[in-house]
């Protein structure tokens, strides 16, 4: 198996990334998404223990 990608490792690699670029693009935009979803709750609860201490 290791002889075989090694024999076309160049092949494989160019492919694989090709493969990881695309497969990333929909991970980064989940990533963002995710991440402005986390800051949004971070401020509700820091709001609420506002609240809470109030």
């Amino acid at each position: 198996m290791k002889k075989l990608f090694y024999k076309h490792h160049k092949v494989v690699l160019g492919s694989f990334r090709g493969n990881i670029g695309s497969a990333f693009l929909p991970y980064q935009e989940i990533n963002m998404k995710w991440n402005k979803v986390r800051r949004w709750y971070v401020s509700f609860l820091s709001v609420f223990t506002v609240i809470d201490k109030l």
